[in-house]
């Protein structure tokens, strides 16, 4: 499950803190690394129209990977 919101900059280190010293058990299960992703949408812009509307389901077509300068 993925949940994406908008937050302010000025909110960034108060949420990192509440992150970091929470109970819940956040940490970093990788080291600190470039993730570089390419997202992919039909000429008529359908995939980010359904990503912007009411509906909780969406479907993406992307390439990721990582530590890399080139694509894969």
């Amino acid at each position: 499950m993925e949940l994406k919101g908008l937050l302010r900059r000025r909110d960034s280190a108060s949420i990192e803190t509440a992150l970091l010293t929470s109970t819940l058990g956040f940490r970093f299960p990788y080291p600190s690394r470039r993730v570089d992703s390419l997202y992919f949408d039909s000429h008529d812009f359908r995939a980010i129209e359904r990503s912007l509307s009411e509906s909780s389901i969406h479907h993406k077509t992307r390439l990721r990977w990582y530590d890399s300068k080139t694509l894969p």
